[in-house]
C-alpha cells in the first residue's frame, strides 16, 4: 500500500498545528484554575490603576500649564495690538512709526 507524500506531509503539518492549538488552550486553562483568582489578581489590578491614575494627573498638570502659558500669550498679544493701534493714532502721518526698523550696517561699506 502506497501513501502519497503530499498526503502525508499535510497530514503531518495538521497534526502539529492543532497540538500547537491544543498545547496553548491547556496552558491558559491550567493558569487559569491555578490562580487564586480574588487576592492575586485583585493587587495587580490596583497597582495598574494607581499607576494610570499618577500618568492621568501628570498629564492634567501639563495641559492645565499649556493652557495658563495660551491665556498668558493671548493677553501679550491683545495689549501688544492695542498698543500699537494706540501709538498710530498718537503718530502724525509725516513721522516714522515707531514699530518700523531701519537697517543700519555695522561695518561701513568701502568704495571702489
Amino acid at each position: 500500500m502506497f501513501f502519497d507524500p503530499r498526503a502525508i506531509a499535510l497530514l503531518i503539518i495538521l497534526v502539529a498545528v492543532s497540538g500547537w492549538v491544543a498545547r496553548g488552550l491547556m496552558a491558559s486553562w491550567f493558569k487559569l484554575r491555578r490562580e487564586d483568582g480574588s487576592t492575586s489578581t485583585m493587587s495587580n489590578i490596583e497597582e495598574r490603576l494607581k499607576k494610570i491614575e499618577e500618568a492621568t494627573s501628570g498629564l492634567i498638570i501639563d495641559v492645565t500649564a499649556i493652557r495658563e502659558k495660551e491665556r498668558f500669550m493671548a493677553r501679550l498679544q491683545a495689549s501688544a495690538s492695542t498698543r500699537e493701534a494706540h501709538s498710530r493714532q498718537e503718530t502724525k502721518e509725516g513721522e516714522p512709526s515707531p514699530f518700523v526698523t531701519q537697517n543700519i550696517p555695522v561695518i561701513p561699506r568701502v568704495s571702489r
